[in-house]
């Protein structure tokens, strides 16, 4: 799995879902409902080249988890992506200062979730280099 998605709005899942299938990206995903269901996904299988993770979720929100990330020598060094709704300072600011390392504001439209998807791939899985394992 190369990136692990945490969203729990159902409809942002089926929109990425399908922007992923019509671009044709080039890695495997997989989909977390919860912050708690990451980490407990990340504690117990192989890391993700990428993470990325909404904002505003029930339980533990997407701030609380890039510091949960962090505080983990294995999992503070994945590039994580916030992709919310909010466009607010305060939000962008805080998940800089919690190591993130992209913030998007979700598109509007399927064509938008299919421009992101292309973007996401071509930067993050053709051009970003990782350290071999």
């Amino acid at each position: 799995m190369s990136l692990l998605v945490v969203e729990d709005d159902p409809l942002d899942q089926i929109l990425l879902k399908k922007a992923f299938s019509r671009v044709d990206v080039p890695f495997q995903y997989e989909f977390c409902d919860s912050a708690e269901d990451a980490l407990d996904r990340l504690e117990t299988g192989k890391s993700p080249r990428v993470i990325m993770t909404d904002l505003r979720m029930p339980g533990m929100g997407g701030l609380e988890f890039l510091s949960r990330l962090n505080r983990q020598d294995d999992l503070g060094n994945i590039p994580t992506l916030v992709f919310s709704t909010s466009n607010h300072d305060d939000d962008v600011r805080a998940a800089y200062q919690r190591r993130a390392s992209a913030y998007v504001v979700k598109p509007d439209s399927l064509s938008g979730y299919e421009r992101f998807a292309d973007r996401l791939a071509k930067f993050w899985f053709q051009e970003t280099r990782y350290p071999e394992n």
